[in-house]
């Protein structure tokens, strides 16, 4: 009896000493989209699921992240399935990603205008110091340095904002569930 207890033990103790397996839940994937190169993709990865329009049975883990992208679309913003088996269907609007990209681009672009002009502005008013000195009215001693670097920083500005007005008016591919 004794035996057979320290059997029980031991064997208790090897399974507690395992971590405990997660449920893999098996999700049937329907996507209906405006575009046929809508992809349903596992998480940062570039390989289809499958591509729209489809259905597909998945395997997955509470977690799992996915995303929909697929050749010049905007790719969604990553989201996971509520685990559980059985069916769902996705309706999704594709985005292209070459306005997000021309975006980002004149956003970056704006930015770097800025920050030139300002040293170009700060350039100006060294000069300035240095050819009037320390502590006196600026007003006589103002150079092309100076304007150019302050309408270069307000171009720099302009141009920042209409990017990033142009990237939120450019979202990202969406998706809705659909009733069932």
């Amino acid at each position: 009896m004794r035996a057979l207890a320290a059997a029980l033990l031991a064997a208790t103790a090897a399974l507690a000493d395992q971590p405990p397996q997660e449920r893999v839940f098996q999700l049937r994937v329907h996507l209906l989209s405006n575009d046929q190169r809508v992809e349903l993709r596992r998480g940062d990865s570039d390989a289809a699921i499958c591509t729209a329009p489809c259905g597909t049975t998945i395997a997955l883990r509470a977690g799992d992240e996915f995303r929909l992208a697929g050749p010049e679309l905007a790719p969604s913003d990553a989201f996971t399935f509520y685990p559980r088996d059985g069916d769902l269907t996705l309706k999704v609007t594709a985005r292209p990603q070459k306005p997000r990209t021309i975006s980002k681009g004149v956003i970056i672009a704006g930015a770097a205008v800025f920050l030139l002009s300002g040293i170009v502005a700060d350039v100006g008013i060294a000069k300035a110091q240095n050819d009037c000195g320390a502590g006196v009215d600026y007003s006589n001693c103002w150079n092309g340095a100076i304007t150019a670097g302050l309408i270069g920083t307000g171009i720099g500005v302009v141009t920042a904002v209409a990017g990033i007005i142009a990237l939120v008016s450019n979202p990202p591919t969406s998706w809705e569930r659909v009733s069932q």
